[in-house]
This record gives C-alpha cells, sequence and structure tokens, in this order.
C-alpha cells in the first residue's frame, strides 16, 4: 500500500513540477521577455488569441475580440494576443500588429518552433491559427479552441462567468 501512495505522490509530483507550467516564452511590444503564465490576468476572465503576421482569419477576427474586450473589461474580462511567428518573422508580425486597431496588449513568440511551446504548454497539438486559449480568474487554462469565433460564441463562453460591471459615480455625478 504505501508504495502505491509513494508512486502516486511521485507522479503528482512529477505533473506540478513539470516544464509545462511556463514553456511559453515571450517579449512583449518594447522587446521586455515575459512568460505567458504572467500575462493572464488573475482576478478575472481571460482569452489569449494566438495570430501569425500571415493569417487573414486572424485579423478579420481581431475587430470582434476587440469590440468584445472593450465592452467586457469592466466586468474583469482581459484579451493578450500572442504572436505565434517565430524570431525570423518577427519584423512582419511587427508591422502587422501596428498596422491593427487593438488596445489589447500583445506579445511575440520568442522561440523558433510555436507548435513544440504549445504541445508541451496545453497537452494538445497545435492546428493553427486563430487559436484562443481561456483562463478562468485563478488563472487556469479552462480550454482552447482553433479557428474563428463569433460575439455569440463569446457571450455563450463568458457571459455566465463575468462579473457585474461596478459603478462609480464620477466627481460630477456626486455635486
Amino acid at each position: 500500500m504505501n508504495g502505491i501512495v509513494i508512486k502516486l505522490a511521485l507522479f503528482l509530483a512529477s505533473v506540478c513540477m513539470s516544464p509545462i507550467a511556463h514553456a511559453i516564452d515571450l517579449v512583449d511590444t518594447d522587446g521586455r521577455p515575459d512568460r505567458i503564465h504572467s500575462t493572464v490576468k488573475s482576478n478575472g476572465w481571460t482569452l489569449v488569441m494566438l495570430w501569425a503576421h500571415d493569417c487573414i482569419p486572424c485579423e478579420r477576427q481581431k475587430p470582434t475580440i476587440e469590440k468584445y474586450y472593450l465592452q467586457n473589461k469592466s466586468r474583469g474580462f482581459s484579451v493578450v494576443g500572442i504572436s505565434t511567428d517565430s524570431k525570423s518573422l518577427r519584423e512582419k508580425a511587427i508591422a502587422t500588429y501596428r498596422s491593427g486597431k487593438t488596445s489589447f496588449t500583445n506579445y511575440y513568440f520568442e522561440g523558433s518552433n510555436f507548435s513544440n511551446a504549445y504541445a508541451q504548454f496545453t497537452g494538445r497539438e497545435f492546428l493553427g491559427t486563430p487559436t484562443y486559449m481561456v483562463y478562468d480568474s485563478n488563472g487556469k487554462l479552462r480550454g482552447t479552441h482553433t479557428g474563428t469565433v463569433s460575439r455569440e460564441m463569446l457571450d455563450k463562453q463568458f457571459g455566465p462567468v463575468l462579473k457585474e460591471p461596478t459603478f462609480t459615480p464620477s466627481v460630477d455625478l456626486l455635486r
């Protein structure tokens, strides 16, 4: 019996201490290093949008994601964009980011093979962009989705879990 308990404890320790937890290295738009786990908001739900510089569906998705983000950030919703392009394509990714109109934070993959990093991080095969990763308010990866998303899909996923917006009266209302 003790042998089974020890084996189970060793297995759980190896899973909990696995490099999977922090496998995707990033740089921000100013070139500062970061890791995916630190980009996830700890007091609300986070949608991570994985995009590539040559992904037409990604660019078509950005206005929908941006609008949803702006309408729901007061409810604890955040969005993080991550370019899956390798370092050799960084300049193209930067140009794509700068030509867009998004206010959510974006990062660039700091490596040579995003597919491998994603598979190590999520335990799932990376199929392409756009891909979305959903994190709950505790920073736990709750799921992934490959392909475009609609406003209805976002409402169904996040509507029930987002907190009600808080009303903060302005100084003018208090006079």
